[in-house]
């Protein structure tokens, strides 16, 4: 929080680091990835701290030996951070491509860098860049639609009903914040660098492995709030300025509440589902009907059994086209997410034969038969 106050407001000015202190201290997707025991708060921490100083000039050895400190230990927190040097060294190279001692001084950092590291990339070469685990996804116009309301409504997305509306909304703003006047040109030139250049990588990288994830490009988001910020801090009228400052902590508010409200949800017995899973299932089809849950599954699962994930808007297309006596397995979890109204539990009662059911503490199994005739 006070890492992306002194960034943002070194970019700009401190309206806009204080809009912007305030969004990443209360968004609930930052929110919920802080719950993880994970390093996700730390690497974001080293790169605005990076960011921070490569501002300030390199041409101050006390800056230079900032980041190179930053990037050496963000590196070895999250190897996605490197998308962050690459972003540095083409606002270097860029802004400062005819001051030869500068770059002199800069590129002598750099190995620096990549010798301290150089352990770390002997392991990430032995390894072959394995495809991520948690949250990867197929890139498709509906799976990034999903991210960026991920991004801006977190875990508690789903009790939202008009989320095009807000969509629009964040969208619309953020959009304000590109718009000139240009005053900083090479601070947002670096904003625009570090917020979009490792998301396109990534999505590019993605279509050959899956390496595209909300929470790896988490790493990425606070560049979006500052600029949604600076899209905020734009509007001439300070009475506007806070009216929407308002509307967006109160969908967030919404969010954090739903998620708070719902706490149970991360806390489900997979091991033992899987399990029942591996000693019952035979050669029937399984398919798993829990939004944002069935990683879980897979982790226990290991590629044991074949299953389909299914969203709502595939239920009932991929279920009939089972065939007439077809006997299959539905795992159910987390189904309020996308659902509310129980739909998918109403689907399977009154379209196919219950054989079994066994209940694992808001994990619901379930072996179905399709009707004779």
């Amino acid at each position: 929080m006070f890492m992306i106050y002194k960034l943002a407001s070194k970019l700009f000015d401190k309206a806009t680091g204080l809009i912007s202190s305030i969004l990443f201290a209360l968004s609930p997707f930052h929110i919920y990835f802080a719950q993880e025991a994970r390093m996700y708060p730390m690497v974001i921490f080293l790169v605005l701290f990076s960011l921070y100083y490569l501002v300030k000039g390199i041409d101050k050895t006390k800056n230079l030996f900032f980041i190179t400190i930053a990037n050496v230990l963000m590196l070895y927190t999250h190897i996605f951070s490197a998308f962050v040097v690459l972003v540095e060294n083409l606002y270097v190279i860029t802004t400062s491509f005819k001051n030869k001692k500068l770059l002199k001084r800069w590129v002598i950092a750099q190995f620096i860098i990549l010798i301290f590291i150089s352990p770390w990339l002997y392991v990430i070469i032995q390894s072959r860049t394995p495809e991520v685990y948690q949250g990867a996804q197929k890139v498709s116009l509906i799976s990034l639609a999903y991210t960026f309301l991920e991004v801006n409504l977190g875990a508690g997305r789903s009790v939202f009903r008009n989320k095009a509306l807000i969509a629009i909304v964040f969208i619309f703003l953020s959009i304000i914040g590109l718009l000139p006047p240009w005053d900083k040109k090479r601070e947002l030139f670096l904003l625009i660098l570090y917020l979009f250049v490792p998301i396109l990588l990534l999505l590019f990288l993605s279509l050959g492995k899956s390496f595209f994830s909300a929470r790896y490009i988490s790493i990425f988001i606070p560049g979006y709030l500052i600029l949604l910020s600076r899209g905020i801090r734009r509007f001439k009228y300070y009475s506007l300025i806070l009216l929407l400052l308002i509307g967006i902590l109160g969908v967030y508010f919404l969010s954090l509440n739903y998620y708070y409200s719902n706490l149970a949800n991360l806390n489900r017995p997979w091991r033992e589902a899987v399990r029942y899973i591996h000693e019952n299932v035979a050669s029937e089809k399984v398919f798993i009907f829990a939004p944002y849950m069935w990683r879980p599954f897979e982790y226990y699962n290991r590629g044991k059994i074949n299953y389909e994930t299914l969203s709502i808007s595939q239920l009932e297309s991929k279920l009939f086209n089972l065939s007439q006596g077809e006997k299959f397995w539905v795992i159910i979890a987390n189904e309020e997410v996308e659902d509310p109204e129980g739909k998918p539990l109403r689907f399977l009662e009154s379209k196919f034969i219950l054989l079994r059911e066994v209940k694992y503490y808001r994990i619901v199994i379930k072996q179905c038969k399709v009707p004779e005739s």
